[in-house]
């Protein structure tokens, strides 16, 4: 966009803008706006900014007070302007939202107001006005602005605006364009986005490359035999991969898609409606007016034709074809979940430089330095062999890589890679043993590229978003390998802790939870209180102390050469974030195990592995660095045991340099109301934790009475948003991409590790299933007063209910084939200890219904 001196704004009454959103993008795309204001918007929460647009920074102002339908307002600002804003909210019997702007060194207020049609006097408006500001008001709009050639919408200014004009909408009212004069020139900054090249590969040389891969793995085989540095050697390596590609295959960069759905004729024809629209504002006669409106009529036929052939062409035929990450990042977008970050603290608006330099300090501060603390030495009892790396291994792993991934800071990508794998296979196997029999790393190994991820807590605060390495890919493959090797030495050997469930195989979420949630009930059903604290790890991942890993490493096994590679592969590591387009200038990384690597998370299991030995009276479970301690509590000694176990941790915490975050961590009392309660109160390094009466466990809330009544709410109010927005944005795709969305997206959050909270009562029964009814009356455009129990039957879908039944049959047939690492002893079962019920076997005696609807007294039922 040329530099200019004007700001381009338009105000438009859009009676509602749900169903006007694709019509909204076409006229951002068409016209541009560096602000835009709407009226009787009839937002409310359930819909999101990033949801209308993802290049305005969106100030709204729903209509709350339940006082009629409709309402509500909304400014919008470019994100391609530098504006500096301070927000203002008006008390006002209509609604309005107004904001003081200052660009380029250009200061004015612009507010957006909708009259409630039960408000007579306009005067208002002007009167409130005239207070804000001085007596030059001027009226700028003095030509119809409604189909009914009333003067509705109004611009009221003291500032210096030209060309004010109309122009026809999809709403019964027009739109108002005009232009604010700035005293300087206004800067925009270019898109974020840049072109990116892909490789030909229909066109490449093979027999080029075969006759260059050749030169190249007896180039490596020379160096290695001269045992010449890391370096020098993964230089070669890289350079001469690169070199092949560009001799032999030929790329182009990929042009910017465009996200603009509509066709030339639809353009055509909204020109035509403008010719129309001018010709009626100058000669409002009825034949004039009637042509106008069946132009308009036909102008939103053919742009909502245009949207439904975008959606069926982009997302549902892909996704038919068994393709969902289209489907997923257009959700993703909806939702708002963008890497883009516009703002943070102390932080000019769109300034990416100072972003992306803020985060990386940000992330920087974290990180710890030894504390010179040595950790004793343990001999272990077992200790695993040295890694030979096989080329088949090798082969296996570049034949797997998913070509639609991003290269690291090599920028050898995987589409690359995984092409040239039968022909680089043996030459990157010699490196990857030379590498580790001198224990040597490449820097570009240890160089990432952060990528910040939101998590939860303020946007703005960069300490809200967890740091994701994008490294080498071929490193990841090394990892990959070293990482298998350890994990079989550490599962052939039951070395690791049994209940930590995080990045192990046969372990997950739903294991740990069916295990966990299985004691709480059977404790609460013999009326024995349960004292449990969920305890958080702060920044667990990004202190892990080098020196102290090491060490345990050494004492659970690990061969020495193993232990020596992987001190080097942590040792003088680099961090450069990029966010925004924008890359920062590099951190060193003086602790921790990266975030998005392979090696990390392994690391981390047993950096923590330990933690066991020093909890003593009670039982810990662990997911990674989740971490909950829980005891049965019959005495008050029984509170001092729980509370000299959290002591104990705290203990362990301060040798490893590994903290707790007091603040969110938290302690709750399983118990029937029949049960006298014990009241304790417990801490951790003298301050209290809070006691609260539910707590979120991996993804599931368990409150103090084991209902889980509040984890059905949460999960419902979730999935019913997400299947509103689905209604929203597929409103107009074919049945079958329908149903797949729902299936893929929607209804997994209802059916998360349901074998620990599945519904007995009937009031949760009703709320989920209402939700899978609610999702096929929408698949298959089924009025709410049809009858469509016979219909889901005849069209295979199942209920909710049924796939409950049905996921506790498989989990069990998982835990008996031991493929899920559940206690066997305690769901097994056991036919000389049960008795028949007219409800089906039931084992032993059962004193309240959670344990009577508990997953191993349904098992029973179900067989």
């Amino acid at each position: 966009m040329a530099e200019q001196k004007e700001l381009k704004v338009i105000s438009w009454n859009c009676n509602g803008i749900r169903g006007k959103i694709h019509e909204l993008s076409m006229l951002f795309d068409q016209q541009s706006p560096d602000i835009f204001c709407l009226c009787e918007t009839k937002l409310d929460s359930s819909v999101s900014d990033n949801e209308l647009t993802r290049d305005y920074t969106l100030y709204r102002r729903d209509r709350t007070d339940g006082l009629g339908r409709g309402g509500g307002v909304l400014i919008g600002l470019s994100n391609k302007c530098p504006f500096v804003v301070s927000r203002i909210n008006v008390t006002h019997p209509g609604e309005i939202i107004a904001l003081d702007l200052s660009i380029c060194g250009y200061s004015f207020t612009i507010a957006c107001y909708y009259r409630r049609p039960c408000i007579k006097q306009v005067e208002d408006i002007v009167n409130w006005y005239y207070d804000q500001t001085n007596p030059n008001i001027v009226m700028a709009i003095n030509k119809p602005t409604h189909d009914k050639g009333n003067t509705l919408d109004l611009v009221v200014t003291n500032v210096s605006i030209t060309n004010p004009r109309v122009e026809s909408s999809c709403s019964d009212h027009f739109i108002i364009n005009f232009n604010v004069l700035a005293d300087n020139v206004i800067k925009r900054t270019a898109s974020l986005t840049k072109p990116k090249p892909y490789w030909q590969f229909e066109k490449a040389d093979i027999s080029n490359i075969t006759v260059d891969c050749y030169s190249l793995h007896c180039k490596i085989t020379s160096d290695i035999s001269k045992k010449c540095s890391a370096e020098q050697l993964w230089h070669n390596l890289k350079s001469g991969i690169l070199q092949v590609a560009h001799s032999n295959i030929p790329y182009k960069f990929r042009k910017k898609k465009s996200e603009l759905w509509i066709s030339q004729e639809t353009k055509s024809e909204i020109r035509k409606r403008k010719h129309l629209h001018l010709a009626c504002l100058n000669d409002r006669t009825p034949h004039n007016i009637l042509k106008h409106a069946t132009q308009s009529r036909y102008c939103k036929k053919l742009c909502n034709r245009d949207y439904n052939n975008y959606i069926n062409k982009h997302i549902c035929n892909t996704l038919e074809q068994g393709d969902s990450k289209p489907l997923y990042r257009f959700i993703a977008s909806k939702k708002g979940s963008s890497n883009t970050v516009r703002q943070l603290d102390n932080i000019p608006p769109n300034n990416n430089t100072a972003i992306a330099e803020s985060f990386a300090d940000s992330f920087a501060s974290v990180f710890s330095i030894d504390d010179g603390n040595i950790l004793p030495c343990i001999p272990p009892q077992t200790i695993s062999s040295p890694i030979q790396f096989d080329p088949r291994g090798v082969l296996t792993q570049l034949t797997k890589l998913d070509p639609r991934k991003g290269a690291g800071p090599d920028e050898l990508s995987p589409a690359l890679l995984k092409y040239l794998a039968h022909y680089i296979y043996e030459p990157l196997t010699k490196v990857f043993q030379y590498f580790y029999d001198t224990s040597q790393t490449p820097q570009d190994w240890k160089t990432a590229n952060i990528v910040p991820i939101f998590k939860k807590g303020s946007r703005t605060d960069p300490l809200s978003y967890r740091p994701i390495s994008l490294t080498s890919i071929i490193s990841k493959i090394f990892e990959h390998i070293v990482s298998h090797n350890i994990n079989c030495f550490l599962e052939s050997n039951d070395l690791f802790y049994p209940h930590q469930h995080g990045f192990r195989t046969n372990h997950g979420c739903d294991t740990q939870l069916l295990n966990t949630v299985s004691e709480f009930i059977d404790f609460f059903d013999e009326m024995i209180p349960v004292d449990l604290a969920v305890l958080d790890f702060s920044k667990a991942f990004d202190v892990v102390s080098h020196q102290k890993l090491q060490v345990k490493l050494l004492n659970i096994g690990i061969a020495d050469k193993t232990v020596k590679w992987i001190f080097s592969w942590l040792q003088s590591r680099l961090l450069s974030v990029c966010v925004n387009n924008v890359k920062s200038a590099t951190r060193h990384v003086t602790s921790g195990v990266p975030q998005g690597s392979v090696l990390g998370p392994l690391l981390f299991n047993v950096y923590i592995n330990d933690i066991n030995s020093v909890v003593v009276n009670s039982k810990l479970k662990l997911y990674a660095d989740y971490s909950l301690l829980y005891k049965p509590i019959t005495t008050p000694a029984d509170s001092s045991l729980f509370q000299n176990d959290l002591d104990h941790l705290i203990t362990w915490a301060d040798s490893s340099q590994i903290k707790f975050n007091i603040n969110k961590c938290e302690h709750m009392t399983i118990q029937r109301s029949t049960v006298n309660p014990l009241v304790s109160q417990y801490s951790m390094n003298n301050d209290p934790l809070q006691c609260v009466d539910k707590v979120l466990y991996l993804g599931v809330t368990i409150d103090n009475k084991l209902s889980f009544d509040q984890h059905i709410i949460n999960i419902c109010s979730k999935a019913n948003k997400l299947l509103h927005m689905l209604m929203r944005c597929l409103k107009k795709a074919k049945s079958k991409t329908r149903a797949i969305a729902y299936k893929t997206v929607c209804r997994p959050i209802l059916e998360f590790a349901t074998h620990t909270w599945s519904p007995f009562k009937l009031k949760n029964i009703n709320i989920i299933e209402g939700i899978n009814r609610k999702a096929f009356r929408w698949t298959f455009c089924k009025r709410k007063r049809d009858h469509i129990t016979e219909l889901m039957t005849n069209s295979n879908w199942d209920s909710l209910a049924q796939r409950r039944d049905n996921a506790d049959q498989k989990m069990y047939f998982r835990m008996l084939s031991g493929s899920a690492a559940i206690d066997q002893d305690r769901f097994s079962l056991h036919f000389a200890e049960s008795h028949n019920t007219r409800h089906g076997a039931i084992k032993g005696n059962i004193n309240t219904k959670i344990a009577k609807h508990s997953y191993k007294h349904r098992i029973h039922k179900l067989f």
